[in-house]
């Protein structure tokens, strides 16, 4: 294990399952799953928000098989020293991280439905052409 000494560090946002670290760790686990709805009517079915609606989010995660190259290193200090990051925003299960970490897994979904009014409309006009 290291030290890890930041002089400054400055973020504006960190959102959804997202991980701000100074210094080591082992293990990082992050996960999100999100569904954003946009309607141009507040129009509100109950029924929101069900994970299970999507096919999206039965879906497995696919694993990526990483080669494992041998590597040497040398680190003349134990200290790990940064002297100023500046961070517009992290979202949605993503790390920032000063330091190292032996493993880390992140996971997101996120499924944006737009419903717009001219779209209910057409779905209505077609309904009475058809009925």
């Amino acid at each position: 294990m290291r030290t890890s000494k930041v002089d400054w560090f400055r973020m504006n946002s960190l959102t959804s399952s997202s991980i701000f670290n100074i210094g080591d760790s082992a293990h990082i686990r992050s996960s999100a799953k999100v569904i954003a709805i946009q309607r141009e009517a507040e129009l509100f079915f109950g029924r929101e928000g069900n994970f299970n609606d999507y096919t999206l989010f039965k879906r497995s995660y696919p694993l990526l098989t990483l080669k494992r190259i041998p590597t040497v290193k040398y680190n003349e200090s134990n200290i790990i020293h940064v002297g100023s990051v500046r961070v517009t925003g992290a979202s949605t299960s993503s790390v920032v991280q000063i330091g190292s970490t032996n493993d880390i897994k992140c996971y997101s979904r996120v499924k944006h439905v737009r419903q717009l009014l001219s779209d209910r409309r057409e779905k209505e006009q077609e309904e009475r052409e058809e009925g």
